[in-house]
């Protein structure tokens, strides 16, 4: 019964009987989808898009910077913050007392913002809106949400180093003081102040035949107390190295914590778009009618066969 049924014979004859039942079908599902494809029922969506390269990262794990990146602005931290900024449950027309309110809310942000990485390691941003400034705004709204995030992160990293090195500082100069008097003990009470020039001095005269009584204590000082002197003097050298290094660690935490570092270059800027992206109202239209035709043509065959069959039974 098949195969009769769509014979090529059976299916023309079936069209050509149907065939003004089947345009007006035809045309009422095209009149059908223009109404229905109208900013009544279906509201346009603009688009906006930013292209954004992390920056000034620092990864913790293996993960890359554009990873972290992209952790960073799906966070619930500025989700929460732009439905706030922009009281996302009003403009999505949400009502915030009824059950599920937040799921159906976190529902439609994730509808209509959008993160993908492209090829290059970038970062796609892609903002969906019924009004194209709002598109715009919420999208440079997360830019500026991600740079105070990630500001807010480093500020607390540095401001923790910059208390480490602070604590090592205290501990160094105390180190420093303490060498710092015992090499000043040694030159006030014996004298001691560069032993290569009081030797060298001491030398010469001893050379041109004087007699310097006043100077031998203090060689018999150094050969003495020199090696503890040396040994305190190079402590003091190493410690105050090692002060400078812990000093520069500490305004290079400084200016991260303090400066108004971004930490995204952006290389598309998102922008209002004056053409909608969503629905394409005619691509709607044409396949609407299309399938509306070869539904009624099917149904015209069958319906065709069926009548077909039953004259066949009686006969």
């Amino acid at each position: 019964m098949a195969n009769q049924l769509f014979e090529k014979k059976n299916v023309i004859t079936a069209l050509w009987h149907w065939k003004w039942r089947i345009c007006i079908i035809t045309l009422i599902g095209a009149i059908v989808s223009v109404v229905f494809t109208m900013p009544y029922f279906i509201h346009p969506q603009f688009k906006s898009t930013a292209v954004l390269y992390p920056a000034n990262l620092v990864t913790y794990t293996d993960e890359s910077k554009t990873e972290q990146m992209m952790e960073v602005l799906r966070s619930s931290d500025i989700t929460f913050n732009i439905i706030q900024r922009f009281d996302l449950y009003h403009h999505y027309q949400i009502d915030s007392e009824k059950k599920y309110a937040q799921h159906r809310l976190m529902r439609k942000y994730e509808k209509q913002v959008n993160f993908s990485e492209t090829a290059g390691g970038a970062i796609e941003m892609t903002v969906l809106d019924e009004d194209p400034q709002m598109a715009s705004d919420i999208a440079n709204a997360i830019i500026d949400e991600y740079n105070k995030k990630m500001r807010a992160i480093h500020s607390q990293k540095s401001m923790e180093q910059m208390y480490s090195c602070q604590m090592l500082l205290e501990e160094q100069q105390k180190n420093i003081d303490s060498l710092l008097n015992i090499v000043q003990a040694y030159c006030m009470k014996y004298g001691l102040t560069d032993r290569a020039a009081q030797v060298s001095e001491y030398v010469k005269a001893m050379a041109q035949g004087k007699i310097m009584n006043e100077a031998r204590p203090v060689l018999d000082h150094w050969a003495e107390y020199g090696t503890e002197l040396r040994l305190a003097d190079s402590l003091l050298f190493a410690n105050a190295k090692m002060y400078a290094d812990v000093q520069r660690e500490y305004y290079e935490h400084y200016r991260n914590a303090y400066a108004p570092i971004t930490y995204a270059n952006i290389v598309s800027v998102p922008y209002a778009a004056d053409k909608k992206t969503y629905p394409r109202r005619l691509l709607m239209c044409i396949f609407t009618t299309l399938s509306t035709l070869v539904l009624a043509s099917l149904l015209a065959v069958f319906l065709e066969g069926q009548k077909k069959e039953k004259r066949e039974t009686v006969a």
